[in-house]
């Protein structure tokens, strides 16, 4: 059970916030006492001229039942400031308590198509720093107006400077990433590379490069699309491919698809062919 509140009397100065209860009892024993399984969120936003900005606090207490909460919920303190073309956003992950746990500082600067990830690494106090456990990030992107291409990202990645830079196998948390968007004769799609260790956090834990293209087009009422997907490990190789034809309904559609096109999940082509059908009402 929650409760919002928007205060939006002055562009300068708006208060904001939710108070919600959560409770999970047994219906022949619950005394649906709340104490102590509350969250409280609130903050403060406002813009002057070309200046905004957007202060903010989540406070969960210990008992809160979050099974129906997204996963980065989490206790913060949240500042963001804008002007202009320039942003910057500071999150500050702790634990409120006796004596407040202070975990991790994230820092992310915008300007135009570019920006800056920081993110100092604590363990419970400011004055406990753990380098090895900060991360950095470097990310540019830009659209284009030249044939073939229409856009780019480049983006790299680190946690943490390195001991020995002798073996490539034991770096800590790297990552080289590169996306582009594509168009010609009709067709459009997307390609990615990435080199690291790991080359992803979600589904491919370890050293290695991956390669990704995917391919689709729109006849009137049919649709095409297509994607590869290559993964060159140390010691394994995994290879995803996925198809479909779709055909577009008044009222819904219906697509014919060979593989399982949820690549982070299944890794090696997995031998199927499919029917979906959609409608609408």
């Amino acid at each position: 059970m929650g409760f919002d509140f928007d205060i939006g009397s002055f562009d300068a100065f708006k208060p904001y916030g939710e108070v919600v209860v959560s409770f999970q009892q047994d219906i022949y024993t619950a005394s649906y006492d709340v104490s102590d399984n509350y969250l409280l969120f609130g903050g403060v936003r406002g813009k002057v001229g070309d200046f905004s900005y957007n202060f903010n606090t989540t406070y969960i207490a210990d008992d809160f039942d979050k099974s129906y909460s997204p996963d980065s919920l989490a206790e913060n303190i949240f500042l963001e400031t804008a002007y202009k073309n320039v942003r910057l956003t500071n999150k500050l992950e702790l634990e409120f308590g006796e004596e407040n746990y202070i975990d991790r500082l994230r820092t992310n600067l915008y300007i135009n198509n570019f920006e800056l990830y920081v993110s100092p690494d604590f363990d419970g106090s400011f004055s406990d720093f753990n380098i090895d456990g900060s991360e950095m990030s470097v990310t540019y992107s830009h659209d284009l107006s030249i044939p073939f291409f229409t856009w780019y990202k480049v983006s790299l990645y680190k946690q943490g400077p390195e001991d020995d830079w002798k073996d490539i196998k034991h770096y800590k948390p790297f990552r080289v990433y590169l996306e582009g968007n594509y168009k010609a004769l009709g067709f459009s799609g997307n390609m990615k590379y990435i080199f690291g260790n790991p080359v992803s956090d979600e589904f491919f834990q370890a050293l290695g490069e991956l390669y990704y293209i995917d391919i689709s087009r729109n006849i009137n009422q049919f649709s095409v699309m297509g994607k590869l997907q290559f993964i060159q490990g140390i010691v394994e190789k995994r290879f995803t491919a996925y198809a479909e034809v779709g055909y577009n309904l008044p009222n819904g559609n219906i697509k014919f698809y060979v593989g399982d096109g949820d690549f982070e999940n299944t890794l090696q082509f997995k031998k199927q062919i499919g029917v979906t059908t959609t409608f609408y009402f």
